[in-house]
């Protein structure tokens, strides 16, 4: 501020601690966000079936739920009818993403369902190699069933 000053301009501390505030506000937000950026590409690296509106989502809630926690006033100002289409589009996500997650299980269970009655068929003759072949074909199935629940 006094260097400022010095030059001519009329500017006190405490504007320059606010802009220094928001500058470090500004410069820690975008860190922030590159930091997520990055988990979440490795996320996606690591576990190739996650679905892009899950990650959407995830970001979506994540910046909605920073906005509510440091902007009070912000939200006391937002219309009632906006909160409410928001409400409901998080509620309309979270009930897509369920029925998604229950056709994908029944669609795991068909087909778990299906190779077994296939290797019944085929392998017939053979008992001891159907029970194997048939437990290695449901913890084939509980396993991509699981990577639902977790």
């Amino acid at each position: 501020a006094d260097t400022l000053t010095e030059q001519g301009y009329e500017i006190s501390r405490s504007a320059v601690g606010r802009y220094a505030m928001r500058h470090n506000s500004a410069a820690r937000r975008l860190k922030e966000a590159r930091e997520q950026t990055t988990a979440l590409l490795q996320q996606i690296r690591e576990n190739q079936d996650v679905e892009s509106t899950e990650l959407a989502s995830a970001i979506l809630i994540d910046g909605l739920t920073r906005r509510i926690a440091t902007a009070e006033e912000d939200f006391d100002a937002l219309p009632l009818d906006k909160a409410g289409r928001l409400l409901v589009q998080l509620q309309r996500s979270t009930i897509y993403k369920e029925r998604w997650r229950k056709e994908r299980l029944a669609a795991i269970e068909s087909v778990e369902r299906n190779v077994k009655a296939r290797m019944r068929q085929m392998v017939q003759d053979d008992p001891d190699l159907l029970e194997r072949l048939q437990q290695l074909v449901s913890e084939a199935a509980a396993e991509e069933a699981g990577r639902d629940e977790g």
